[in-house]
Formats: structure tokens, C-alpha cells, sequence
């Protein structure tokens, strides 16, 4: 199960507070009232404080629903109609929209109304979502309440209640087009359509969170127009400086929960780990260097200093309209045209490569054989004729001259001029795409592939598929083993007419280039041009993104649509999409919101299910289409928004267009010249705390608990009966009695990953014991250790489950013919199943060759068939951990949690697992005996981790005869 990290802002703060419950609470929960004065005694919502506690004052309590993960301290307003409000933003001029909430959500805890509560503050989504217990907003019996000054001195103020028609998952719904009705001081209600312009009238009665010029761009919950009260100076309750007076204003909201609804008692195991989700950080990482200049001198849409992306080994290549490379923005530029190279996991420049082109590049390819294919808009290259594409040498830069490719155009209107930009490797295919007529090589004939055609390795055209579309292509993704070519651009039709295929369609990868379904793409809007100009096939689902504002997903098979996102008013057409198998990114010139479950422009309607705050990218699960919430925190640009995108082999998101400026994850602003990189996230949870014991005081008051502590948790949460009632940072704490005195007790790593829960204890009766410390790895192994004979299997079994295997364990690649049977295994180690480190029930410790883990582990074994028409089919079972691909013989029988396509040295796993869950649920599939030859047969696996910092990997293997 995904979560969000839990309560993002202000865990911290909760934690401290949590650590206050040690030592100080002595009644049982059985006999205390769940009136918010404690951890221990929280209540489900304030509402339910105030039913029962009528005199209950204005003040902090606690609160804890079961979509909580712990107890927090909140606001709650206990006289305002009734009381039972918990407060859940505050602010002046610059309220934000993005889903992560801002500012000091601790100063939430408090109501203070003076200048010092100006600065924004406001939730997190996923706090406000979890404080109303999932209820769906437009569920809320009292919506939502913005409390306003309506004076300069903040001694007047205004109620302003809103009760949305549609809204389901609460969200910051500045300009959106969510609908509802609104009422001022509990007036009369009245319509409100949406919230992309202002509702009611005016004056005061009216109310304006739109995000446009004539507040500054500033966003807040302003007056109507002919309101004039207000300034800019910094003690004022209204903040105006032309027109478009913003308030102070506090936001509550006020659910009717209680704690007797939802909490399930815990079974004796235990309970489940918990994830973040499957996304990047919405905080970048550190990129020291960006690109600069402008190499053709044109600033309109197109021409973006980053504009594509590709790794070939440990470097990130970066094309796009550039004529150098800055480290920081005082440094002086040095010269590089078009491609630069830079390290991934650093993004320091690689200074050794460097290459001089004559136009822009507008797309980047690794070859094979590790050399870097570019395409563009260019004539020469290193000043040799290189129309449209040049193949490099991916260390120095140096031509390939052996790459004569030539791309022409013979239109009359394009005066000669070729642009690439599109390329795709597919096998011993080169797809290419973009706007040109014909493809050459010195002195053979040309071949016509009107804006797409296909080439050898060597760069020789294949005549016989020619797809001949009539407008130019913008981007594409091909694969011949699913015989699909997905293609986005601004053409009508293929196959010389043909066939239609407007703005984007499917064809075969057959000769012939025919359709390989009756697909017929459907824009957004029926009056306007609808182009496409990005296309990927995300492995569950295609997805298409364009004009106008819009990504849609399809089953890759029928090509039917299921899935839609449509970006609004400050948002823009897509122009970029990549994805690692999990989540797919969509790039945009888009600053405002993107609509899940919309699909028509400019107006979403009311299909939707839920918006999120967008920022020139936004993220989609590449089975489903759901949108994520995540969004780019202060991502800054000049407005063009994201035109390239790429995901280097550790998980981290390089995304390319005008980029200026953003935010990181050390938490500083940092300094952008055309790309930024967003790191992948820690997506493993802890291991599970051991050996928890329960001790009951002598006056049956308090209960003295204490565990083994694990690697990796910044913090454990103790769970009692149904729910958490206690955080600390120590492997002990006491806490209450109270109620079945059941325990249990969990990690929480840095990033809010959760770990599974230890079994129940309770007093007088411990928990399981602490698992055995990992063997530590030998210092100093023995180089090349002669393999010992493996263990006889049992009956049945080919290879056994404590069998020795071969394994390498190295920051190297291996390269592409490990898994080969006549592969050289010399220089690897061998040891006995199970493999890994971390884990506690391991009969060989792999040791890193560096403070850094490699991503991938290689094993190979070997057994001996004397007859394989004998065998009947065959029983593979394996552990994953985190992903895996098994071949026998060479040929691939089974992956896990890998996406479809090639995977190397530095592919990671689409998904964490821990080791735990990945031992007890190992992959099994049956193997056709066809596979196995008479004689030695080999099994090859290579392991990845989704993290390279995984704490753990277990690998073991069987291979059984099913009719033995």
C-alpha cells in the first residue's frame, strides 16, 4: 500500500510532542475520555472533543483518525458556531496551491492573528485528507470556512463558508474549476461555477482566488474589485497594491468524527509495511552545471536550451540549443554546441567530451555498442557533412565517420533545411522521425521516408517500411516485438494518403507500415489543431499528449482509451513524456492544474476526479493514468515549460526546456540553466523491530516496553490494541496502560517509509524474539575461492535451495553476454544460497566494492540433464529482491518486478519489496523442459535493487522436475 509521508512538514514537531506521553499519562485508556489532551487520550476530530467536552476551550489538541499514521497536535476552534473547527491553513498574500502545503506548519498548533501569522502556512493535502478521515469534501456537512479580516487593523472579520458540489479528495483549490455554492456570513447561499475567476460580487461579498495579474500574481482569498481598502505594508491585515484586496485569512474545516468509526483491532502478526509512493522528489537534487546561450538564435516554442536526454554507462548526454556549459551562475560559460555530457549521480560535467554541431539537437539515442546517436537540426558536425544525424564517440565526442547517414529533405517549402527529432533503438533497428522526405548514404540510391523511416545499425534506410506521413512527426516509440509503432505529430495521414491518422496513430513495424489497429485519435477540443507532439509506450499502457492540453492513456493492444488529464488556463499543451515502467512524467508548458479523468479543453466539466497543482511537469501511474500528487516544488522558468526528459538507471528525473531556478532537497534555492534532476526516493522500508517486550508497573498504570532497534529508522511508532500511542526515537519508552494492553511496535525511516509491525506482545508474554544480526562480510575475501560441490538436491529437484552459485558483485558493467553459456566466470566468487546482505538468514554475505552498492547482482549455476524429453515441465521459484530476471540457457523464462525491455547494469527495480515480504512471496513459474539441452544447462539471474541504498538483498533459487 502507497501513503504520502506522514505529515509532511511538521513531523518533526509531532515527534517531540509524541516523546512529551513518556512517563507522565497513568489511566487506563478504558477509564480516560478521548478528549484531545494527550497522545494517548486522542480524539478522532475537535468536533468530537466539543460533543464531549461542551466547555472544551480554543486551543491545541490531539487528533488521530485512521488514515493517520500517528497522533498530531492541531487548532481547534471550540466557540465559533458551535466550536469543533480545526485549522488548517493561514496566511496573507501568498497562499500556495501545491499539494505539499508550506511554510511553518508547526505555528498551525496555535492561533496567533498578528503580522508575525502574515507568512502562509497551510497543510499538506494528505494531512487535510487524513484529518477528515477520507471523507469526500462535498461530503462535509459544513464544507469548508475561510475566516477573513475586513479591516486594515484585523479587528473585523468575515465568514466565508463554501460547500462544494463535486469536490472528493480535499485539495488547495485556488484557481480551479471545482463548483459549489458559497454564502458570507451565513447569508444566502448562491452558485458558484468555478474558481478560475471570482464568485459573488465586487465588494466584500465576493471572493477571488484566482491567480492572475491583477493581484500581482500574488494568490490568496481576495475581496471583489471595488474593495479599496489595504497596502503593501507588512503590519497590514489586507494586503492591495493596484486592485485586488487579499486579507488575512484562516481556513478550517470541520469533520464529524469520532473514535469509535474506523480503527480495526490489530491481528496478533502484526501490520503491513507501508511505501511512499512511487515517485520522484518533488525536491531536486543538487545540479551544479546547466546549459547556456543560444545556438540558432531563435526564442520561440522549440527551440529550449535542454531539449533531450539518453545515459550510456554513468553519463547523462544533454542535447537542446546551446553554445556552452556553466558551472553556477557567476561562473564564466565554456564552450559546447548542442551535446554535453555530464556524470549521473553528481551531475558534474564530464569534461573530455565535447563536439561542435551547426544546429540545434533535438534528440539523443545510445547505439548497441555504447556509441551516442544524435539527431538534430544541423548540416556538419566537428565540421564534416552530418545532415540530420552523426553518431559520437560517447567519451571524447569524436565523429564517427563509419555513421554517412545523410537525412534530406526535398520539399520545396523547407528550403533544404532537416530537423531530427525523434530517434528510437529497437533491436537492430533505428527509428527515426521528424521532418525530411528521403534517407541517404554515399552513393546509393535515396530512400523516401516522408518525416519517418527506419535504419540498419550501420545506417543503411530500409526501403521496404516507409510510413510516408503527410505533415511532420514530433515524436515517437517503437517496439518490433509487440509490432508497434507509435507515432505523434502534426500529420493527417500515412501511407501516402492512404490511411488516416490524424495527429498521432499506431502502425505495424511489419514491411509495409500498415495500421496495426483501426485507432483514430480524438483531441481534446473540436476547433482547434489537436498536434501531438509526445507519444510512449509506458509497458500497461500508451500514452499520447498534446494539443490541446492534453495526455491520454490507452490499452496498447486495442488502443482504446482509458485514462485522461487535461491541463487548464495557465496550463499548456504536453511536449515531453519518459517514464521507468511505474510513473509516467508529462511535460508541459503548463503553471496551474492538471485534471484527472478530463477530456475535453478549455473547460474540464465536471468528469473529473481530482486536480493537482502543476509546474511544468506532472506525474500519472503508468497502469492506471491516475494522476500522483506531485508536483515540482518552486520549479522556476521562463514559461516554456518542460520540452525533454529522460530517467537515468538510478531513478533519478532529468528534465530539460528553460529552467532557472529551483528548490532541493537540502532545502536551499538553487541556481538552473535549462535542466534540473529530481532524485529517485528511498522507496524500502525498514527492517522489522525484534524481540519487543511488554512489562507491566506494580500498580497496573504504566507498561515499560523495549525492542531491538533496526538500521535506517529515524523513529518507531508503538501501537496499542487499534492504534499509535506513542513515537520515540530510542528502542524503549512507557506508556499508559490502557485498554487490552496489546502492543506492537514499527520503524519509520527519514523518508516515511513504514515498516511491517512486530507480533503482538503484551505483558507477561514477549513478542517474537529479536532477529539474528546479520554475518558481517569478510574484510579481506578470498580472491577467486575454488567452488565448493553443492549440497545434493532432493528428489525432484534440479537445483536445490541452498545450491552454489557463481556470483559478481562489482560497480562494473559485466557486460551483455554474461548470462552466456560459454561465459568467462574466473574472476567471479561462488557461495551457497541464500546470497545478499542485510538479512539475517544468509549463507553468503555479498560485500560492496565501494561505500556505494552496486544496483545489480549477477548469479549463475549449473546442472547436468541426461535426457531433457524425460523431464516433464519444469517448477521455477526465486526470490526477488527487489526485482530479478532469470534466464536458462541464455533464453529469458521469468522477470519480476522489471519493466518490459532491455535491462542493464544499471536498470533498477520498478518496485521495492523488502526481504521479508520477497522471501515469503517468491516468484514461482512453470518452464517448458524444451528450454533444456542435454548435458550442462545454466541458470543465469541478475538481481536489482530499486534503491541504491537498499539496506537489503536475498537471493535464492529452485528449479524442480513438476512430474518428479
Amino acid at each position: 500500500m502507497s501513503i504520502r509521508r506522514a505529515l509532511a512538514g511538521f513531523g518533526a514537531a509531532v515527534l517531540v510532542a509524541l516523546a512529551s506521553v513518556v512517563n507522565i499519562q497513568s489511566v487506563a485508556l478504558a477509564d480516560q475520555a478521548r478528549d484531545g489532551s494527550s497522545a494517548q487520550a486522542a480524539a478522532a476530530s475537535c468536533w468530537e472533543i466539543k460533543q464531549n467536552r461542551p466547555d472544551a476551550p480554543d486551543g491545541t489538541y490531539w487528533l488521530l483518525t485512521p488514515q493517520m499514521d500517528a497522533p498530531a497536535q492541531f487548532f481547534c476552534d471550540q466557540s465559533t458556531d458551535g466550536g469543533g473547527w480545526v485549522l488548517i491553513g493561514r496566511g496573507r498574500e501568498y497562499w500556495e496551491s501545491y499539494s505539499r502545503g508550506q511554510g511553518d506548519t508547526a505555528s498551525l498548533r496555535t492561533r496567533e492573528r498578528s503580522p508575525k501569522a502574515f507568512a502562509a502556512a497551510q497543510y499538506s493535502e494528505k494531512t487535510v485528507n487524513e484529518l477528515i478521515g477520507g471523507t469526500p469534501v462535498k461530503d462535509l456537512e459544513d464544507g469548508v470556512r475561510i475566516l477573513r479580516a475586513t479591516d486594515e487593523n484585523g479587528r473585523s472579520w468575515q465568514k466565508v463558508d463554501i460547500a462544494f458540489t463535486h469536490l472528493n479528495a480535499f485539495e488547495w483549490f485556488f484557481h480551479t474549476y471545482t463548483d459549489g455554492r458559497i454564502r458570507f456570513d451565513g447569508g444566502s447561499w448562491q452558485q458558484a461555477p468555478h474558481f478560475v475567476s471570482r464568485v459573488g460580487d465586487t465588494g466584500v461579498a465576493g471572493l477571488d482566488i484566482s491567480m492572475y495579474s491583477n493581484k500581482e500574481y500574488r494568490t490568496g482569498f481576495a475581496f471583489g474589485p471595488a474593495v479599496k481598502a489595504g497596502s503593501t505594508s507588512a503590519n497590514s491585515y489586507i494586503w492591495r497594491q493596484n486592485s485586488g484586496a487579499l486579507p488575512y485569512s484562516e481556513v478550517y474545516v470541520r469533520p464529524r468524527l469520532t473514535s469509535t468509526e474506523g480503527f480495526q483491532r490489530i491481528d496478533d502478526s502484526g501490520t503491513g509495511e507501508k511505501l511512499v509512493p512511487a515517485t520522484v522528489s518533488d525536491l531536486a537534487a543538487a545540479t551544479p552545471w546547466g546549459v547556456v546561450g543560444n545556438l540558432n538564435g531563435r526564442t520561440s516554442e522549440g527551440n529550449s536550451l535542454a531539449q533531450a536526454f539518453v545515459q550510456i554507462g554513468q553519463t547523462m548526454y544533454v542535447g537542446g540549443n546551446f553554445t556552452g556549459v556553466q558551472r553556477g551562475s557567476g561562473a564564466a560559460p565554456i564552450a559546447r554546441t548542442g551535446v554535453a555530457a555530464f556524470d549521473v549521480a553528481s551531475g558534474e560535467l564530464r569534461p573530455d567530451f565535447a563536439v561542435t554541431v551547426d544546429g540545434q539537437v533535438k534528440a539523443l539515442a545510445a547505439l548497441p555498442d555504447g556509441r551516442l546517436l544524435v539527431g538534430g537540426e544541423f548540416r556538419t558536425v566537428n565540421g564534416s557533412a552530418h545532415a540530420g544525424t552523426v553518431v559520437l564517440d560517447p567519451t571524447t565526442g569524436a565523429v564517427d565517420e563509419s555513421w554517412d547517414l545523410q537525412v534530406l529533405n526535398r520539399l520545396k517549402s523547407a528550403k533544404g533545411s532537416v530537423s531530427v527529432r525523434a530517434l528510437d533503438v529497437d533491436g537492430d533497428r533505428i527509428y527515426i522521425g521528424g521532418y525530411f522526405t528521403h534517407l541517404q548514404r554515399p552513393g546509393k540510391a535515396q530512400v523516401y521516408a516522408r518525416s519517418a523511416g527506419r535504419v540498419g545499425l550501420d545506417g543503411t534506410p530500409d526501403r521496404s517500411w516507409n510510413p510516408e506521413f503527410n505533415g511532420s512527426l514530433m515524436d515517437l516509440d517503437a517496439t518490433g516485438e509487440k509490432d508497434r509503432f507509435y507515432a505523434a505529430g502534426y500529420f493527417t495521414t500515412s501511407g501516402g494518403g492512404r490511411f488516416e491518422a490524424n495527429k498521432a496513430t499506431v502502425l505495424r513495424t511489419a514491411p509495409g507500415a500498415e495500421p496495426a489497429t483501426d485507432f483514430r485519435f480524438v483531441g481534446s477540443t473540436d476547433t482547434r489543431r489537436n498536434y501531438q507532439q509526445t507519444v510512449i509506450d509506458s509497458g500497461p499502457r500508451a500514452y499520447i499528449g498534446g494539443s490541446e492540453h492534453s495526455l491520454f492513456g490507452y490499452d496498447p493492444t486495442s488502443m482504446e482509451r482509458l485514462s485522461g488529464v487535461i491541463t487548464t488556463t495557465l496550463g499548456g499543451d504536453l511536449q515531453t513524456t519518459t517514464t521507468d515502467g511505474v510513473t509516467v512524467y508529462g511535460g508541459c508548458h503548463c503553471f496551474s492544474r492538471a485534471y484527472d479523468g478530463a477530456y475535453r479543453w478549455s473547460d474540464p466539466g465536471r468528469t473529473w476526479t481530482r486536480s493537482v497543482r502543476v509546474q511544468g511537469v506532472f506525474a500519472v501511474d503508468a497502469a492506471t493514468g491516475a494522476i500522483h500528487e506531485w508536483t515540482p516544488y518552486l520549479l522556476r522558468g521562463k514559461g516554456s515549460g518542460a520540452w525533454g526528459s529522460g530517467m537515468s538507471n538510478d531513478g533519478t528525473l532529468w528534465l530539460g526546456g528553460d529552467f532557472t531556478a529551483s528548490r532541493t532537497v537540502s532545502g536551499r534555492n538553487q541556481w538552473n540553466s535549462g535542466f534540473v534532476r529530481y532524485p529517485a526516493r528511498d522507496r524500502v522500508a525498514p527492517a522489522t523491530p525484534g524481540g519487543l517486550k511488554a512489562a507491566l508497573s506494580s500498580d497496573k498504570s504504566t507498561v515499560a516496553l523495549s525492542w531491538s532497534g533496526v538500521e535506517g529508522a529515524s523513529t518507531y511508532q508503538v501501537l496499542r490494541d487499534d492504534r499509535v500511542v506513542a513515537s520515540t526515537r530510542s528502542a524503549s519508552v512507557k506508556v499508559p496502560a490502557g485498554g487490552e494492553n496489546r502492543y506492537f511496535v514499527r520503524a519509520v525511516d527519514s523518508e516515511g517509509n513504514i515498516s511491517a509491525s512486530s507480533p503482538v506482545a503484551v505483558p507477561g508474554k514477549d513478542s517474537a524474539p529479536a532477529p539474528k544480526p546479520a554475518p558481517k562480510p569478510d574484510p579481506r575475501p578470498e580472491p577467486n575461492p575454488s567452488p565448493k560441490p553443492a549440497p545434493e538436491p532432493k528428489d525432484g529437484a534440479l537445483i536445490g535451495e541452498d545450491a552454489q552459485w557463481s556470483y559478481l558483485y562489482q560497480a562494473e558493467d559485466p557486460g551483455a553476454k554474461w548470462f552466456a553459456p560459454d561465459a568467462d566466470l574466473s574472476t567471479w566468487k561462488t557461495g551457497q544460497a541464500p546470497l545478499g546482505y542485510g538479512d539475517s538468514d544468509l549463507r553468503t554475505v555479498l560485500t560492496p566494492p565501494d561505500a556505494s552498492r552496486p544496483v545489480t547482482a549477477y548469479f549463475r549455476t549449473q546442472f547436468t540433464v541426461e535426457d531433457p524429453a524425460a523431464l516433464g515441465d519444469l517448477v521455477l521459484k526465486y526470490v526477488a529482491d527487489d526485482g530479478a530476471v532469470v534466464r536458462i540457457n541464455g533464453v529469458e523464462v521469468s522477470r519480476t518486478r522489471m519493466a518490459p525491455g532491455a535491462v542493464g547494469h544499471w536498470t533498477r527495480a520498478h518496485e521495492a519489496i523488502s526481504t521479508h515480504n520477497a522471501v515469503s512471496e517468491p516468484t514461482v513459474v512453470h518452464v517448458p523442459a524444451e528450454v533444456l539441452v542435454k548435458g550442462v544447462n545454466h541458470v543465469s539471474v541478475d538481481t536489482h535493487v530499486n534503491w541504491s541504498r537498499s539496506r537489503s538483498l536475498t537471493f535464492r533459487a529452485t528449479l524442480a522436475d513438476e512430474g518428479r
